[in-house]
């Protein structure tokens, strides 16, 4: 277990894990020499997998213990968890094991349609990092706002909230720049793919594919209960609304009617985002 990573070392510590230095060594020259007859396979990699793949995450708190439910298909994945502030920080942890088995399994989907290179490696490992603390980061904020508003905790709503927030981010697009320009930098040697630029226009064409396999494909895998309605909160407005009631109190509101701009709630998500919760590697 280890304590207080940032995002970017989670992600590292998972991708350097997934493969061997000697493969890295090999998806790097794929990219450099643009092959595209040789497949890289994770250590682990997982094959007939039927009805795969279900993810979840977790709540818990200090005195009732709020679990997503176990969905019924054959290959349930545990990904991440929450624990509320209770006189002290609230808890993001990774659960390192289960990350690496359902990025195993993507990547042998990608591999499927082509090759998998350093960068789509990388781009595939650090979507989901970011996926994940994303969707916990909103539970924090919610946590956060509870703390001042007494608002009513509900799993089935705030599981969908989280799951249509982080869908939203990867739409905005100050986010995708910042995520574009993070994820490289997972891999120092990723560095030698620099200044070439018919190489570099691959990469963002490769990307722009490769995520609308991963919003489609990861999306698709929260399949339980709690998650089912997500695709109801990503309109336009749900911030103002849906997001908003969620965690109001009568004074709240009665401070928005009279003209106070307290429903940007996408803007205040992105100000607390993770801020004072302990990041855990499990």
């Amino acid at each position: 277990m280890r304590l207080n990573l940032s995002v970017e070392e989670v992600a590292r510590e998972i991708f350097n894990e997934l493969f061997s230095p000697e493969q890295i060594e090999q998806m790097l020259e794929i990219d450099l020499s643009e092959k595209d007859n040789i497949s890289i396979r994770p250590e682990l990699s997982i094959e007939n997998c039927e009805n795969w793949a279900s993810i979840f995450d977790h709540i818990c708190g200090s005195d009732t213990e709020q679990n997503n439910g176990n969905p019924s298909n054959n290959i349930n994945l545990l990904l991440a968890s929450y624990k509320f502030m209770d006189n002290c920080p609230g808890t993001i942890s990774f659960y390192k094991n289960n990350i690496k088995l359902y990025v195993s399994y993507l990547i042998e989907n990608v591999n499927k349609t082509g090759f998998v290179g350093l960068n789509s490696a990388l781009y595939t490992v650090f979507f989901v990092i970011e996926d994940l603390i994303t969707h916990e980061s909103f539970h924090h904020y919610c946590d956060v706002k509870r703390q001042l508003t007494s608002a009513k905790f509900d799993i089935n709503l705030e599981e969908s909230l989280a799951v249509a927030h982080s869908y939203n981010s990867f739409f905005q697009p100050g986010f995708q720049r910042v995520f574009n320009i993070r994820y490289p930098y997972l891999y120092d040697k990723y560095q030698r793919l620099q200044f070439n630029q018919p190489l570099l226009d691959k990469i963002k064409n490769q990307n722009r594919i490769l995520l609308d396999y991963l919003l489609k494909e990861h999306y698709n895998a929260y399949q339980a209960n709690c998650y089912k309605n997500w695709h109801l909160h990503t309109h336009n407005t749900a911030y103002r609304t849906d997001f908003f009631n969620y965690i109001k109190n009568d004074q709240l509101d009665s401070l928005v009617n009279c003209g106070v701009p307290l429903n940007n709630v996408f803007e205040d998500i992105k100000f607390i985002k993770y801020e004072g919760a302990v990041i855990m590697l499990v």
